[in-house]
């Protein structure tokens, strides 16, 4: 999201950039949360209980590490001659790859660590309804930045936005 664009859905002037680009920000956050998309290229870490769980954010460029506690409680990386990454479609998984099986995990939630990068590489390939969200959602930040509340409208108008994309997902 462009600074100029909010600026412009907010009609404020080049005084306001700093709180501008909070609203961003937070708006960004907001629709990451609720759509389990990351809009800006970074890496993310997930901890998965089991390495069949799907992975809950999209899109998904690579893998960069996986890293587990094994029954021992012993750290290992896991390597990348045991898994392949199918992102084809969303939820992505880790599959094993012909030959290999998954290692023991210690018995816990999180005993996984995926390391990826996600994220949409430019502002034009993020779906049209979640900018339209962010662009509510920054105005709604920007209308009452005294108090940092939102009105409930405005969160009901951003989740109608998002559209399916969001459609059972959370992060």
């Amino acid at each position: 999201m462009s600074l100029d664009l909010a600026k412009a859905q907010v009609n404020a002037g080049d005084d306001d950039d700093l709180v501008i680009e909070s609203c961003i920000v937070s708006a960004r956050g907001w629709v990451e949360n609720h759509t389990g998309q990351i809009l800006t290229p970074r890496r993310v870490t997930v901890a998965l209980d089991r390495f069949t769980d799907r992975i809950p954010v999209w899109p998904i460029a690579a893998v960069y590490q996986i890293s587990y506690n094994a029954a021992d409680r012993t750290q290992f990386v896991l390597s990348e001659d045991v898994y392949a990454l199918a992102a084809v479609r969303r939820p992505a998984r880790l599959m094993l790859k012909a030959g290999q099986t998954w290692p023991r995990v210690a018995v816990g939630p999180g005993q996984i660590i995926v390391e990826l990068d996600a994220g949409y590489d430019t502002p034009g390939d993020i779906p049209p309804g979640m900018i339209r969200a962010m662009l509510l959602l920054i105005g709604g930040y920007y209308a009452d930045r005294e108090t940092g509340g939102l009105a409930a409208e405005i969160e009901t108008a951003a989740r109608n936005a998002c559209g399916s994309a969001a459609r059972g997902w959370r992060l």
